[in-house]
This record gives C-alpha cells, sequence and structure tokens, in this order.
C-alpha cells in the first residue's frame, strides 16, 4: 500500500511537471497538504480532471494505510505480553510492530543450533567464495527470509537515530 501510495504521488507531481505547473527540482514528498495546494492550481479542466482522480486514489490509499497501521499497532499491542515479545523489546530500536514481526518469523529461537545459522537464516551473513589460501567474501545472501532481514535493518535504523 505504501509502493501504492508512492506510486500515485509520483503520478500525481508528473502530471503537473509535464503541464509546466511544477518545477523539475520541486523535491516535496506528497502529501494530503501539497495535494490541497496542487487541486488550487488554475488549470485547464481535463488536467484537473485528472488530477483530481489521482488524488481521490491518493487519499482513499492513505485512509486504507492508516487503518491498516492503526490495526497493526493493535494486534502488536495485545501481543505485547507474551515472552518472545517482551525479549525482543529490550533491544535499542525495537518497538512493538518489530517485536511482533520478529517473534513470528523467528519463533523459538533454541530451534537454531548455533548463532551462525540464526544469521544464516537472517541473511545478514555475507556469501563466501574461498579456496584454498584464498578467501573471498561476498555479498549478503539473498535466498532468506527477506521480512526479519528488512526488520532488522529498520530496527539498525532507529537505534542509530538514538544512540
Amino acid at each position: 500500500m505504501v509502493e501504492e501510495s508512492s506510486r500515485l504521488g509520483n503520478q500525481i507531481k508528473s502530471k503537473l511537471f509535464q503541464f509546466g505547473y511544477i518545477k523539475p527540482d520541486d523535491d516535496r514528498v506528497m502529501s494530503p497538504k501539497l495535494l490541497r495546494e496542487f487541486g488550487s492550481l488554475d488549470q485547464p479542466v481535463d488536467i484537473k480532471f485528472c488530477i483530481e482522480s489521482l488524488g481521490r486514489l491518493y487519499r482513499f490509499v492513505r485512509a486504507e494505510i492508516t487503518k491498516l497501521t492503526l490495526r497493526i499497532r493493535k494486534i502488536a499491542n495485545e501481543k505485547k505480553n507474551s515472552n518472545i515479545d517482551a525479549i525482543f523489546r529490550f533491544v535499542p530500536g525495537v518497538g512493538p510492530i518489530s517485536a511482533a514481526v520478529l517473534s513470528s518469523e523467528l519463533g523459538d529461537l533454541s530451534r537454531f543450533k548455533n548463532e551462525r545459522q540464526l544469521f544464516s537464516y537472517t541473511g545478514l551473513t555475507p556469501s563466501e567464495f574461498s579456496s584454498g589460501d584464498r578467501e573471498r567474501k561476498g555479498r549478503i545472501t539473498k535466498q532468506v527470509n527477506t521480512r526479519v532481514r528488512h526488520c532488522l535493518v529498520e530496527v539498525a535504523w532507529r537505534a542509530i537515530q538514538r544512540d
């Protein structure tokens, strides 16, 4: 839904740029306030109709994102009392949603024999192409649980902001 919202915002700005209503270096992020500002521009009827149609879609998607976010937070707060979620919440940068994602995706951590298996499952270990005396590390592997990796990256960014 967030990707769709970004796509619609870019389409609106693209149409306005195409017809000369905004400059190419306009880096404002689409928002309901900016949408109202664009709606108040003096535009031909066809262009105004197109922008208003995209604007209605944009507002609908944003409203759905808000509903989904509230629902996810409610579920995460209900789940907050579980033991695994409580453990994840002690980590800096982990909020209720991140804790819920990590606990549901990782489950019981005792299923991993050692840390290397856990790190491999999260996808944060580099691939390795070593042979004999030559040791070569590659990029992080992509054949992993992407939800966990994305969540851990977001958690790291939050922890950096608070550090």
